[in-house]
């Protein structure tokens, strides 16, 4: 080749690195400069380090990143985002949690703005454990990846397209002892999202260029106009409000046991099942998420919904009305067989603001539930029925 002064030249090597955990030093030499001796052989060697990093078994990293079409610097976490799912499919769970436009789900925002450090839109969420800059994501990646799952999760889903009600269960095959208030989590994302409203328009500080390339950014106007945004990983439900689904998880818990957790979502009309995942977390007691697993809705479909005779949920039906709530709230439901029924509420913080015990009672029940000294807001109602627990959402509007 020919190459003049201050030129350069790219090239990928015949043979591949096979990188082993750890580092791996990597020494480059040039030779037969010119066909010639080097006039200056100093500079002819460089080296670097390759570290390899092997995840743990069965071990996927959740980024929950705070954004909203509103902020003009949240077009970086779409893009980081973006790349980390296309590059690392196997080991990384993405969720935008959306803010202050049409997108947003009141008790996800809400988690994401009280979580210690959050303070500014892009922010991703590490498995809870850390808030970094979406830039950073792959290396957090890393750094997570190689922590053991304590549990293989399965998640699988039945739909009714009529009611449009969605029930998920997800299945915990824990492969070493837990103890202690841990809990599982279901979430809803949809790819594909697009508006026709102005709601849906993007603020972009990339246009332009003055503020560097991001993903093609720079070439859209400062507001990117909804005709021409498509929006991925959009949160749509966290079933189980931020906390997790109380009470899902016994303790102690053996090494080789398997337990299920079961929730319940009714899909919104216009949204798209084809382009959703349905996503399983394990929260551990200090509320970072120790793993987690997604699958598409078909997927989940496809696994069906899992079952467990040491875990029945004696529930025929259950409605809850009126939804959203004032001074009371009923739940009607039917029971296949006589078992003990009680009913706990939490806040999107995951803090218990209400129980209340029934007893033990068999076939239709109506249940009154006294919401008067709840705050406005989304709380979780977690019933236990028996030894088996269902959620659902509740919107208390005094």
């Amino acid at each position: 080749m020919n190459l003049n002064s201050l030129e350069s030249h790219t090239f990928t090597h015949s043979t591949k690195l096979q990188a082993k955990e750890g580092a791996t030093n990597v020494t480059v030499t040039l030779s037969n400069i010119n066909g010639d001796v080097d006039e200056n052989d100093k500079n002819d060697v460089r080296n670097a380090t390759v570290t390899g990093i092997v995840p743990a078994p069965d071990r996927k990293v959740v980024a929950e990143e705070g954004t909203g079409t509103w902020c003009g610097w949240c077009p970086r976490g779409a893009v980081f985002m973006d790349s980390m799912s296309h590059d690392y499919p196997e080991y990384f769970v993405p969720i935008a949690v959306h803010n202050g436009d049409p997108m947003v789900v009141s008790d996800y925002d809400a988690g994401i703005g009280a979580f210690p450090g959050f303070t500014g839109y892009p922010g991703a969420i590490i498995d809870r454990a850390s808030v970094i800059n979406p830039a950073a994501l792959e290396n957090s990646l890393f750094s997570r990846v190689v922590i053991a799952a304590k549990a293989k999760l399965l998640n699988g889903a039945e739909y009714d397209p009529i009611s449009g009600l969605l029930t998920m269960t997800v299945s915990a095959e824990f492969t070493g002892a837990v103890s202690g208030n841990w809990r599982l989590n279901m979430v809803v994302t949809e790819d594909g999202v697009t508006g026709t409203t102005a709601a849906y328009n993007q603020s972009n500080y990339y246009s332009g260029g003055a503020n560097g390339e991001m993903g093609g950014y720079e070439l859209l106007p400062s507001v990117v106009p909804a005709s021409q945004m498509v929006y991925d990983h959009v949160a749509r439900a966290i079933t189980a409000g931020w906390a997790g689904l109380a009470g899902s998880v016994p303790t102690p818990v053996a090494a080789g046991e398997t337990h299920i957790a079961k929730f319940t979502w009714n899909v919104p009309a216009g949204m798209k099942t084809e382009n959703m995942r349905i996503i399983s977390m394990l929260i551990m007691p200090n509320g970072n998420i120790n793993n987690a697993n997604t699958f598409t809705f078909d997927e989940a479909i496809a696994n069906g919904l899992a079952s467990s005779n040491e875990d029945p949920i004696a529930l025929e039906s259950l409605d809850v009305y009126p939804n959203p709530a004032g001074d009371q709230v009923t739940l009607a439901l039917q029971l296949a067989d006589a078992q003990n029924v009680q009913v706990q509420v939490y806040d999107v913080m995951g803090r218990m603001v209400a129980t209340q015990s029934y007893g033990t009672m068999s076939g239709q029940q109506w249940l009154p539930l006294q919401t008067n000294t709840l705050s406005n807001g989304v709380y979780s109602l977690q019933i236990a029925i028996g030894d088996g627990v269902v959620t659902r959402k509740l919107v208390v509007q005094n």
